[in-house]
């Protein structure tokens, strides 16, 4: 289990307590755990639950893992967590799709440069 992982399955249980203060306190804390370094070390699969997971709230309504609303995204930590995850999701994706030089690109283009 990768470390963000743990984070999701850590807010998932804070999220499903009843409405208290403390609930509250520990949501915003847990959120600010939550760093950009644990996002870009993340996988396909870790990154698309975090992605469900902070658009399911779409507008806050008091949770701070919710989206902010118009004009207050800016420079969140919200939009920092989103930037970077679909960043991420897009990395994997284009290293998943590179093509190594085979014997066609060496017939054409002769050998390959690293």
């Amino acid at each position: 289990m990768t470390e963000l992982d743990e984070w999701m399955d850590r807010a998932l249980a804070i999220y499903a307590r009843r409405a208290s203060r403390h609930k509250y306190t520990a949501t915003d804390d847990h959120w600010a755990a939550l760093n950009i370094g644990m996002v870009r070390r993340a996988e396909r699969p870790e990154l698309t639950r975090l992605l469900g997971f902070i658009h399911r709230w779409n507008w806050g309504g008091g949770i701070a893992w919710g989206k902010p609303g118009r004009g207050s995204r800016g420079g969140s930590h919200w939009e920092a967590v989103n930037v970077e995850a679909r960043n991420r999701l897009f990395r994997l994706d284009r290293a998943a799709d590179a093509i190594e030089p085979g014997a066609n690109w060496r017939a054409v283009h002769g050998e390959a440069r690293p």
